[in-house]
């Protein structure tokens, strides 16, 4: 017979085999509605954690040629330290051998009252050095991005709008380059808008760009800031990293007390940077679901044994009449996958479902999903993933029962009454083995989810080293080379300022408990730099109104500093600060 006849032979019969599969299982609702129950849930946990895998760790980022694009750290014994200050920046940006761009972008930015037109609006904005856009390949729908003009002090009031504000408040009109618009109070020029597409990978999208102006001959050494660089074509990373070497000498001789003798600048792509503290949390969550998968085989496996074996009469007529071993197999198989398609097409909506509702709940702190998840989506990669999950479940869970059935002994079978069905050794030892597979994985799954509750309940039993009850929270940072102007005035308030409050940034001051905020972790990180002016009008205000309230029982404590990381979270690290609960309102 030709190849094509024998193609259409085997289409011809896989499709009789998937009919009569189809009424086979309807003849069974019960065992048929439980497969498919215990198949959904196991594929659907799959689909949902694979989902948020692929958009987290698999996708590549979206700008040109992304595996060019480096974060600047600092490498010390303890571990790396994320975040560079204006001193860094400035050391960095002059390694030219190596990069054919430096740019500096706020992880935090703040919020700013766009003010003007029908209503008032607070939207969040970054600053940025002028390299960025060029560097991360933004595109551009209006005018220009920013220069080395708009980035030097004092280069005045410019903006670059982002593409979604552009539309939302402004209509996306087409002369909306060179007007002024009215930020916080402040006019400022639009030079550009950003065309759609643009992925900050930032946990909060900003509405616009601001120029960074950082001063060339600055000595702040606040870190609250990324630095990335575009390698040039043809340098590794390694050429890179021993170039760096020169800089961390610069800057050690420059600055001696900043840098341990030991830290040394280095790079590390940036795709990695951004996913490095979830990588191996999603990794396990992804094991742990794979188990769940495999007790739902089991049990399947376990359904399709008991329903085999009251089939055993059954099969052996079939056999009597002609069919061969290998076509029982293929029928038994093809139940299997038609009872596996159908519960990967459950799971893959009870998946999509879930994954969207718990991510919008709670996103988790996971990077690269948008806000609330929005950045996940069942693409091919998800589609891909369930069928071959979906497939290989349908074998896994069918072939066991297939292959015991069909090598029954047929005299045996067809003389033996239908109440014996069922007793041979051999399928009690393999219903015996599943069940000892999945209680051993389910054992293990216990095991794990104890230690992650004992885990929670330690970290939740932590001393923080402040009173996380008090009605406020206000972070100073301590300068310990000067004294300002404003650390001695503090210090003169006396009972109002504590001990010696030699602050120069301010983070926030919140009403609610820092234990019932769900940022309290930024209690001891300042979001944006502030003019010391402001900053010193501000913090008097603060003060004065504690010890004219009467609330001077803030009590400044001496906390430990702050790292952030590479998406500027902070981590504890060297240093001092001075940390204030506010018992009063303000």
């Amino acid at each position: 017979m030709p190849l094509a006849g024998q193609i259409a032979s085997l289409y011809a019969s896989l499709i009789h085999d998937a009919r009569y599969a189809v009424r086979a299982l309807s003849k069974t609702p019960a065992f048929t509605a439980t497969a498919l129950a215990a198949l959904a849930v196991g594929i659907g946990a799959n689909t949902a954690i694979f989902s948020v895998v692929n958009t987290v760790l698999l996708k590549p980022l979206t700008y040109p040629d992304p595996g060019r694009i480096v974060l600047f750290l600092v490498s010390t014994p303890a571990g790396p330290s994320y975040g560079a200050s204006a001193t860094k920046f400035n050391v960095l940006r002059r390694r030219t051998q190596a990069f054919e761009d430096v740019c500096a972008y706020e992880y935090q930015g703040a919020g700013l009252n766009l003010t003007g037109g029908a209503y008032p609006e607070q939207i969040h904005g970054i600053r940025v050095t002028a390299g960025y856009f060029r560097l991360l390949g933004a595109p551009v729908a209006q005018g220009r991005t920013f220069t080395a003009e708009d980035d030097r002090p004092h280069g005045g009031h410019v903006l670059v709008l982002g593409y979604g504000l552009w539309q939302r408040r402004f209509g996306g009109d087409p002369h909306m380059a060179g007007k002024t618009i009215s930020l916080s109070g402040a006019p400022y020029t639009v030079v550009g808008v950003l065309g759609p597409g643009f992925n900050t990978e930032l946990d909060s999208p900003p509405d616009v760009w601001l120029p960074f102006q950082i001063d060339p001959g600055s000595d702040d050494h606040a870190q609250y800031f990324n630095v990335l660089g575009r390698l040039k074509r043809g340098v590794t990373p390694g050429t890179a990293n021993a170039q760096l070497e020169l800089a961390s000498d610069e800057f050690r001789r420059k600055y001696p007390n900043i840098m341990g003798p030991r830290d040394r600048f280095s790079i590390e792509p940036f795709g990695d940077s951004l996913v490095s503290d979830v990588r191996p949390s999603l990794l396990v969550l992804a094991g742990a679901v794979t188990f769940v998968l495999l007790i739902a085989c089991a049990n399947v496996a376990n359904l399709l044994l008991v329903r085999a074996t009251g089939r055993k009469r059954e099969i052996a007529m079939r056999a009597a009449l002609g069919a061969g071993q290998w076509r029982i197999i293929r029928q038994l198989l093809t139940e299997s996958l038609v009872l596996s398609i159908a519960g990967g097409a459950l799971g893959l909506g009870l998946g999509a479902a879930g994954v969207r509702a718990l991510l919008a709940a709670n996103p988790g702190d996971i990077p690269r999903i948008g806000e609330h998840g929005a950045a996940v989506a069942m693409d091919w990669r998800v589609l891909a993933f369930t069928v071959f999950v979906s497939l290989g479940t349908g074998i896994l869970f069918g072939l066991i029962p297939a292959l015991g059935v069909s090598r029954a002994d047929l005299s045996a079978t067809l003389k033996e009454g239908g109440g014996r069905a069922g007793t041979g050794l051999r399928q009690n030892r393999t219903r015996a083995l599943l069940v000892v597979s999945e209680m051993a994985l389910a054992l293990v799954l216990l095991v794990g989810a104890a230690l992650l509750i004992r885990t929670f309940v330690a970290l939740r039993g932590v001393d923080p080293g402040f009173d996380a009850d008090v009605g406020g929270g206000l972070a100073l940072r301590e300068d310990v080379r000067s004294e300002s102007a404003f650390a001695r005035r503090a210090r003169a308030r006396g009972s109002a300022a504590g001990s010696g409050a030699g602050g120069r940034r301010l983070q926030s001051a919140d009403r609610r408990p820092l234990r019932h905020s769900v940022q309290h972790r930024g209690a001891c990180a300042w979001k944006q730099p502030l003019r010391r002016a402001r900053l010193d009008v501000r913090l008097t205000r603060v003060f004065r109104h504690l010890q004219d309230s009467g609330s001077a029982r803030a009590g400044f404590q001496r906390t430990r500093q702050c790292r952030s990381d590479a998406r500027g979270h902070r981590q504890p690290g060297p240093g001092a600060e001075i940390l204030g609960g506010l018992s009063g309102g303000t």
